[in-house]
């Protein structure tokens, strides 16, 4: 065999050997629920794996970890973990608060309008967005939990605009709502004394 090739041969060695030894320290260290997420990037040179379930990189050959690397991009940090229920109760109390919560500020808004046009022009409409609101929610905090779509981290500053922007928008539509009803009654009353002197009434 030739030295230029025996070379190569124990520079893959040694970096499978490496990999092996990463998987065992971090199997040992790793935190309860985060041992079964798929590894998105190769441990050694950091590139992207081709394919979910690969056990080789492409790139430089190395194993690839069937868990997460910590610290590699698109993945989760240690003890970073969504829970599926808190999403979907937010997005029961409140249409896109569950989407907030996964870090999905402008899905979120767009499932709240949503929600309240299709509520205005048919109930039913509105409840469909809702409960589409509500499985997504659910389902996507399960995705990042799983490492299927990037963990994005909630933020508490998004969180509390858009409790607000959803408050000063239903108090929008409340007075709105009050204002065309009193104003409604009082044409129907206006109406009604007119008929009244007219002697429409006796």
């Amino acid at each position: 065999m030739k030295p230029g090739l025996t070379s190569g041969v124990h520079v893959q060695t040694n970096r499978r050997s490496s990999a092996r030894i990463r998987r065992t320290f971090i199997e040992s260290v790793a935190p309860p629920g985060t041992r079964d997420i798929v590894a998105k990037y190769c441990p050694e040179c950091g590139k992207p794996v081709a394919a979910p379930g690969a056990r080789f990189c492409n790139s430089c050959g190395a194993v690839v970890d069937p868990i997460a690397v910590f610290g590699q991009p698109g993945n989760r940090t240690p003890g970073q973990q969504k829970s599926p229920f808190l999403a979907a109760a937010c997005s029961s109390f409140l249409p896109g608060l569950g989407q907030v919560y996964n870090g999905e500020l402008g899905k979120g808004i767009a499932v709240f309008f949503g929600t309240l046009i299709g509520a205005f022009v048919l109930l039913i409409p509105g409840l469909v967005a809702w409960m589409y609101g509500l499985y997504d929610a659910w389902s996507t905090a399960q995705k990042m939990n799983s490492g299927q779509v990037p963990f994005r981290p909630a933020k508490p500053v998004h969180i509390l605009l858009f409790i607000l922007l959803a408050v000063v928008v239903l108090i929008v539509i409340f007075i709105v709502i009050m204002s065309f009803v009193s104003s409604l009654l009082q044409s129907m009353g206006g109406s009604d004394f007119s008929s009244l002197m007219n002697g429409d009434g006796f």
